[in-house]
């Protein structure tokens, strides 16, 4: 048993482990721009729960120089006063001595979850320098497992594997549309692009609405949205990508109106979100002055997908 800053670590031969993740491609999660990555639900204690991790340290909360792993309760319609009460380690795998090492801290693994503190964890792991040193164990090709156990919980086994896709070539669709004012409701989807999956089986699309996707936008702003319209053999049915949205100029000597941004995109039989939320994307003065040709009619949109991230189960 080691302390460590608070932290009480310990090596264990086989936890009781009630759900793990495994990263694929660490140093690439580490480089890119999710500064915060959420497991998807399980179930332990007749709730449910998810694992959050932060790979570069929860800053926030003076984890900077370290990984801070967390749990959450996620369960809904909890009733008024709910409390409760688990025994609770978090879980590195230690890939040299195919053990876990199991974290808590020092005041102990007893933690009580109610309405003002649904959420538990270390905001200093482990200091990454120790995490990143090979001769440590934590890191094998690229990859790592993390975990948590939960006291008198059914050990179901199931996890899952979250890889961001290392040296990803990134792709630019292009879409021109024509007669865009003619366009009933002013509401227009392109064809169908491939970007990413295994077998590069991932569907996307663009979308323009000319009057605003929202309320708020409609008469001042044009839409446009990406969408993943199919993602064949995603269990978890998530895809993270990391995108810009374009418009092209009509006229010689303007630029690119870009946005860029990232985001988790749910597949269409798993959850409504499919799209990226851009309703407001450009005003229609700026788009008439630039972007429109001569005769309003023609209108240049690309998406650049720069990196994608999947999530699949497994028990």
């Amino acid at each position: 048993m080691l302390y460590l800053a608070g932290v009480v670590k310990t090596l264990q031969d086989v936890p009781s482990v009630q759900y793990q993740v495994k990263i694929n491609n660490f140093s690439v999660l580490q480089s890119s721009k999710l500064e915060k990555y959420e497991t998807g639900l399980f179930e332990a204690c007749n709730h449910k729960w998810k694992l959050s991790f932060y790979p570069n340290g929860n800053t926030n909360r003076g984890g900077k120089d370290h990984l801070s792993l967390y749990l959450e309760i996620a369960t809904k319609n909890l009733p008024r006063g709910w409390k409760v009460e688990v025994n609770m380690k978090l879980l590195v795998y230690d890939h040299k001595r195919d053990k876990f090492w199991a974290f808590q801290d020092a005041i102990g693994c007893t933690k009580r979850f109610h309405h003002a503190k649904t959420e538990w964890g270390l905001d200093k792991l482990l200091p990454l320098c120790t995490f990143n040193d090979a001769d440590n164990g934590f890191l094998a090709d690229d990859s790592c497992v993390f975990g948590v156990e939960l006291f008198l919980v059914r050990d179901t086994g199931e996890g899952e594997s979250m890889t961001l896709v290392k040296d990803f070539k990134q792709a630019t669709h292009r879409w021109t549309i024509d007669n865009l004012l003619e366009k009933i409701d002013g509401k227009v989807h392109s064809e169908e692009f491939s970007v990413g999956g295994p077998r590069g089986d991932y569907k996307w699309c663009i979308s323009v609405y000319l009057n605003g996707a929202a309320s708020h936008a409609g008469g001042k702003f044009m839409s446009v949205n990406l969408h993943l319209d199919n993602c064949p053999k995603v269990p978890r049915g998530r895809v993270y990508a990391e995108y810009k949205l374009r418009i092209k100029p009509q006229f010689s000597g303007k630029e690119d109106y870009v946005k860029e941004g990232s985001l988790w995109f749910c597949c269409p039989f798993h959850c409504p979100r499919t799209r990226e939320n851009s309703d407001a994307f450009i005003d229609y003065q700026t788009l008439a002055n630039s972007f429109l040709s001569g005769d309003g009619r023609r209108l240049v949109v690309e998406a650049e997908i720069m990196n994608i991230g999947l999530v699949e189960g497994f028990k």
